[in-house]
């Protein structure tokens, strides 16, 4: 389930949610979540994210979750001048499959997207919760009561533009109750997620976490440092643990084409 151009850092300046920053400001106090990008509320472009991502063929690194060399990056071009990064679907440390560390090379973006981060983030669904807890029945209740129980376990999240630190109070993104989609067999959903059971509409469903969007990120080269650990024990160690690199070239939409290798998004924006 739980699954910037060549100036000096004094100089470059993009957009972060919704509040124009500069490497030498703070965030302001505008509220993220309450922000629209290309149409779009936040919570609903996380929404659409967790749609695209379950639906996204899993297997031989053919998803820009498994694929490191950022060829499968361009799934994430889901169209309306939007992004989707993919993060990671598990954790990310070495020789622990609770923890990984990722570094993905040459994603390129054109420079007229805007950008979704996932930093840390986990979803539920109710026929998730009744394949795994099938007596008593779960309620909705339940599936709600599970992503607040997460956030409770959240020890740390992190975001770094070109290794400047980006504030994240304000981050976090509930969603309202929505669909995952049906999950099918082979799909990242069924596979890295464990979302089932196969076949389902994954519905109710709700998710939660901290995010990120990046608007007008300056054509050139830029690296995005970003994720969190969780304790579910509540023994001070952390038992999930995100530590991803992504390593951006942004380029003109006139070029983008030729840099990177594109599938036709799924329908997300339902």
């Amino acid at each position: 389930m739980m699954f910037l151009s060549r100036f000096s850092k004094a100089q470059w300046q993009y957009q972060i949610g919704g509040c124009h920053m500069s490497s030498s400001n703070g965030r302001s106090g505008n509220e993220f979540v309450s922000q629209h990008y290309r149409g779009y509320s936040v919570p609903g472009l996380t929404e659409a994210w967790w749609k695209w991502a379950a639906q996204l063929p899993s297997g031989s690194g053919n998803n820009p979750f498994e694929d490191l060399s950022g060829s499968a990056a361009g799934m994430g071009d889901v169209g309306h001048n939007l992004f989707f990064l993919a993060g990671s679907a598990g954790n990310t440390e070495s020789n622990d499959p609770q923890h990984a560390i990722v570094t993905r090379e040459d994603i390129y973006i054109p420079s007229n997207n805007t950008v979704l981060v996932p930093i840390l983030n986990w979803a539920e669904s109710l026929p998730d919760l009744n394949k795994t807890n099938p007596t008593p029945p779960a309620t909705i209740q339940d599936v709600e009561s599970t992503i607040d129980t997460i956030k409770g376990w959240v020890q740390s999240v992190f975001f770094e533009v070109d290794n400047v630190p980006v504030a994240l109070d304000g981050n976090y993104v509930k969603t309202d109750f929505f669909s995952i989609g049906t999950i099918q067999e082979h799909t990242v959903g069924s596979d890295a997620f464990a979302l089932g059971p196969t076949g389902v509409e994954q519905s109710p469903a709700m998710a939660g976490g901290y995010w990120a969007v990046l608007d007008k990120l300056s054509i050139g080269d830029h690296t995005l440092h970003f994720g969190g650990s969780i304790d579910t024990n509540a023994d001070g160690k952390s038992d999930f643990t995100l530590d991803i690199t992504d390593k951006v070239h942004v380029v003109l939409p006139s070029e983008y084409h030729t840099k990177a290798a594109l599938a036709a998004p799924a329908s997300i924006w339902s």
